[in-house]
């Protein structure tokens, strides 16, 4: 996909597939690294981590209270190997490919937020609909962009498909409902190993239900306008919560 052809997707879609875009020779340290911290991926017996699941689809903040978190049904241990200095994830965030890419993505330019290795162990319940900022009238710049990275493939086996529903990035606000229902035009997404997907925060997405354990990295980052904090109100189907106070702003449906 050339440059023009990746920007206009992404800003008219709220969504970029690149496939095949890293080989798995390029990701092998990485793997390696991941396995190492999440061990339950070389165990397709292992069990859920159970208290040490975190609700933390939105945040890095694994402090955040579990009664409230726990009812948006996101179960996902949150890593962040670039702050770590882990070797492997401070190359692939420097990777020149992928600046080139993140720049094609977003023309007015992009700053660095923070990592995430986003584990889910087996027979989870993946991540519900979200928004990991909330829309801003008037501010369209105020807004995070994951850039998801697949180390290993996601498929019906593993389960814990993405799910998107494309142009929902434009000012809508998710709407009340079931956590895991289906949303009308939605995408379901399996990417393999090596891929590269790019997901405008206010993209209505989830993570289904997962069989297998499963990861993927997430080299967050925002516009120059986006506040630092840009992503510390999420929008669940359920309720609104801002991370910083460990606060629901809004219980919904």
């Amino acid at each position: 996909m050339d440059k023009d052809a990746l920007a206009e997707r992404f800003e008219s879609q709220g969504f970029v597939v690149l496939e095949d875009f890293f080989s798995l020779a390029e990701l092998r340290t990485c793997r390696e690294a991941t396995a190492l911290r999440f061990p339950a991926l070389a165990s397709d017996a292992a069990e859920p981590a159970g208290d040490d699941v975190a609700a933390t689809a939105a945040s890095s903040d694994a402090d955040a209270p579990k009664d409230d978190l726990a009812s948006t049904e996101c179960e996902v241990i949150a890593w962040g190997p670039v702050e770590e200095k882990v070797a492997a994830f401070v190359a692939l965030a420097g990777d020149a490919r992928l600046a080139e890419a993140t720049r094609a993505a977003m023309p007015g330019g992009f700053v660095p937020m923070y990592s995430l290795a986003m584990f889910s162990p087996p027979r989870s319940k993946g991540q519900s609909w979200h928004q990991d900022c909330a829309p801003t009238p008037g501010k369209a710049k105020h807004h995070n962009v994951n850039r998801l990275i697949y180390l290993w493939d996601v498929d019906e086996r593993t389960g814990g498909e993405v799910v998107l529903v494309p142009g929902t990035h434009r000012g809508q606000v998710l709407p009340p409902g079931g956590l895991q229902d289906d949303i009308e035009g939605q995408v379901v997404l399996r990417p393999r190993a090596g891929t590269l997907v790019f997901v405008h925060g206010q993209t209505f997405h989830r993570v289904k239900p997962v069989r297998r354990a499963r990861v993927s990295v997430n080299l967050r980052v925002r516009p120059p306008e986006a506040p630092e904090d840009v992503t510390d109100v999420a929008v669940y189907r359920n309720m609104k919560y801002r991370f910083s106070t460990k606060e629901v702003l809004e219980r919904r449906g």
